[in-house]
């Protein structure tokens, strides 16, 4: 019996923990990240670097986030990296 608690103490109760804070931490970026894609002015894509600054996160960060909802980089017409959603910019129009 010492085992199951060991076990759900030292294991599963920091993963739960960890999946539940992601939630509350991530989920409203992840859907202000949409919104910002979604909008039918930048279906070519937006700056990393703006996508960022309005999520309050680091480019890695914002990085795993974009692709967790769908998004894939494109190099913008400036140069600069940009992120679409894959449903507007599918992977075979490069």
């Amino acid at each position: 019996m010492s085992i199951v608690a060991g076990l759900l103490t030292s294991y599963f109760v920091p993963r739960w923990n960890e999946a539940r804070l992601d939630k509350k931490e991530n989920e409203p970026r992840r859907r202000l990240l949409l919104d910002m894609l979604e909008d039918e002015r930048w279906r070519d894509g937006r700056t990393l670097e703006r996508l960022a600054f309005v999520t309050g996160t680091s480019e890695e960060k914002c990085r795993q986030l974009l692709v967790e909802i769908h998004a894939r980089g494109v190099t913008l017409a400036d140069g600069r990296e940009g992120w679409a959603l894959i449903k507007y910019k599918p992977l075979s129009s490069d």
